[in-house]
């Protein structure tokens, strides 16, 4: 996609599919627009972040991955679930909290995301959408979410799917200009983490934060 056709349409409706724990990038890609559709009715992408996320650990970035059942490569998002007979919840959770409990904000946050990630919902969308709204109302972004109903080819606004590709890194990228901020360990500063790592260190100042590492869009097109 070619950033100046983005950075053009600037304030209309994006599509997008919906990521597990989403990173910085995913919000400065959304950041500008009011209106965010959620596809759900393209095929499931197997190592995408639809399924799998970073947050910072003592021993640098760690992925997260949720295992999930599927019929085939071909499978709609929509009707993926995730594998219950492992202890996936469980140990996500005691990773996030190993990774973030001495952090300023965790106890702000932190039982609101444990209910959902511990949570009965198994459907993989649904779980996103979940934690999705949850990140935008700590970030208080008042932005209005909702799922596609059926494939959609031509979309009226930005179509970012698949373009945040997990496999390519956010530099490649016209939307995140990382402004680093204290984190729990004293290691390099690790870019792009799970949007969690941001709110759980700087809590109400995340959404500025955030804001501030969103590449300028006037100062995009002046290039």
């Amino acid at each position: 996609m070619n950033s100046k056709d983005t950075l053009s349409k600037a304030g209309t409706s994006v599509l997008i599919e919906p990521h597990y724990l989403p990173n910085l990038e995913f919000f400065a890609a959304i950041f500008p627009y009011a209106d965010i559709v959620l596809d759900v009715h393209s095929h499931f992408v197997k190592q995408s972040w639809r399924s799998r996320s970073i947050v910072a650990s003592a021993n640098g970035p760690l992925m997260l991955i949720v295992p999930v059942t599927h019929k085939g490569n071909r499978t709609p998002l929509h009707e993926v679930i995730t594998a219950e007979n492992t202890r996936w919840r469980l140990n996500h959770w005691r990773t996030i909290e190993s990774a973030y409990r001495n952090a300023p904000f965790f106890e702000y946050y932190s039982d609101e995301l444990k209910k959902l990630i511990l949570g009965p919902e198994t459907s993989l969308h649904q779980i996103n959408q979940n934690i999705l709204s949850i990140c935008l109302n700590w970030l208080g972004w008042n932005k209005k979410v909702k799922l596609s109903v059926s494939f959609i080819e031509n979309f009226e606004g930005i179509d970012l799917r698949d373009h945040l590709e997990s496999k390519v890194s956010f530099e490649k990228r016209p939307y995140l200009q990382p402004i680093p901020y204290r984190q729990v360990f004293g290691n390099a500063f690790a870019e792009n983490m799970s949007v969690l790592d941001l709110v759980f260190c700087t809590g109400p100042e995340a959404s500025g934060i955030l804001q501030r590492s969103t590449m300028g869009f006037e100062r995009l097109n002046n290039k």
